[in-house]
């Protein structure tokens, strides 16, 4: 039998991404006259898992061929704001742009000839989450703003790039579990 890692790193990556901006002690950071706050928490990812075999290689007196690809990956982006004054503003925004992805890949070339099972998966097991949230208070106006915003690209994919001979059973397996979830909480209270 022979076993195919991933090029980049091997054949199975976790990882999570969190970015959190926040303020401290009650929340209201912006006061006086005009009381500004402001958050912006933001996570940019981009990840691939890769196994290949590489164009015209050559694989000879082979019985099994298990080529696998997997990555889980978790995102989060959270922020929240609070102003208060005369005039109170307070935008947050939490931002995550998110793309991820397995190939499990036969590369093109000669055919390829195996005595036993040829067996090609992919999965990408992926979660991105944005939130933000906003708390504006103020004696003549107030203005409180969240966005989360969550933009996922996730995806696996099986390529089989050349002619097979395989006297065994052929599985090519690409699963993607993905989700991508906003949420927003803007207050503003006028006093």
């Amino acid at each position: 039998q022979v076993r195919w890692t991933g090029e980049e790193g091997g054949e199975a990556t976790e990882s999570a991404g969190t970015a959190t901006a926040l303020p401290a002690g009650a929340g209201a950071v912006g006061t006086g006259a005009v009381g500004v706050g402001a958050a912006l928490a933001l996570v940019i990812i981009q990840e691939r898992a890769i196994a290949s075999l590489a164009d015209t290689a050559t694989v000879t007196g082979a019985g099994d061929l298990v080529v696998t690809a997997a990555t889980t990956t978790a995102t989060t982006a959270t922020a929240r704001m609070g102003a208060a004054g005369d005039v109170g503003v307070s935008p947050s925004a939490g931002v995550v742009l998110s793309t991820i992805t397995a190939v499990s890949r036969i590369g093109a070339g000669a055919l390829l000839h195996l005595a036993g099972d040829l067996v090609a998966t992919a999965t990408t097991t992926a979660a991105a989450t944005a939130e933000g949230g906003a708390e504006a208070t103020g004696s003549s106006a107030a203005v409180g703003v969240g966005l989360g915003l969550a933009i996922a690209d996730h995806s696996a994919r099986v390529i089989l790039a050349r002619n097979l001979d395989v006297d065994g059973a052929i599985t090519a397996t690409s699963t993607t579990v993905s989700s991508a979830t906003s949420s927003s909480s803007p207050r503003a209270t006028a006093t």
